[in-house]
């Protein structure tokens, strides 16, 4: 049998990296861990919910049959052992939080601060769920790997980083950043993934998923 994903859901997937990475760069930026930057503490939330909110329509899209017949898609939210449920779940949690969010920083306003830490939280929920989605298929070994989801999350606070970092510097309009920081910061989600990649390959290549995870493994590497 041959899965195949359409380019729907790979720019869901990418997206919702992407949307919870952001919220957590601006999410560390106002803790003070990201050095200060007005423009910093406001861009990720900008993107957030309406990146995770676009990558959600194409989900929509993708089901086809949830189209022609939405009243299928209330299956998605009545099933709390699919993982699909809890993805429901957490994306709606978070787009509304990080809309909220979003309005405050656009208002200059301070947010909650129960509200932007489970912000904070959904935005972790999200990271991983994008790669728990693929970790539960069980028919692909391959892709059957705990590890997933963490490579995800550490994905995922890379590339929100360099979205909020790039709105960041428009926004900012010339104004410095702690760029010494930041780049030492991204460097080491670099690396991390990297660590995290080797780690995940290291799960097939070792035979416990099976001699076809050894050979998807072997073939992506050699």
């Amino acid at each position: 049998m041959e899965l195949h994903w359409k380019w729907l859901i790979i720019v869901y997937l990418f997206l919702g990296g992407l949307g919870a990475g952001a919220y957590l760069t601006s999410y560390a930026a106002q803790k003070g861990w990201l050095g200060k930057s007005p423009a910093l503490n406001k861009a990720g939330y900008f993107i957030a919910a309406p990146v995770v909110a676009a990558g959600t329509v194409l989900l929509v899209f993708d089901l086809g049959q949830g189209l022609r017949k939405p009243w299928l898609l209330i299956g998605l939210i009545l099933n709390p052992r699919s993982v699909m449920t809890w993805g429901v779940y957490i994306l709606a949690a978070f787009i509304l939080v990080g809309l909220v969010a979003a309005y405050f920083a656009w208002k200059n306003a301070k947010a909650p601060s129960a509200l932007v830490n489970a912000g904070a939280v959904l935005a972790l929920g999200t990271g991983a769920y994008t790669g728990m989605l693929i970790a539960v298929v069980k028919a692909i070994p391959f892709w059957n790997n705990y590890l997933t989801p963490v490579l995800f999350v550490v994905s995922a606070l890379s590339t929100g980083m360099s979205a909020t970092l790039l709105l960041a510097h428009f926004m900012e309009k010339g104004k410095a950043m702690d760029e010494a920081k930041l780049n030492k910061i991204h460097l080491g989600l670099v690396v991390a993934e990297l660590v995290a990649l080797g780690a995940w390959l290291a799960v097939p290549l070792s035979g416990a998923k099976g001699s076809v995870a050894v050979q998807s493994a072997s073939s992506l590497i050699s």
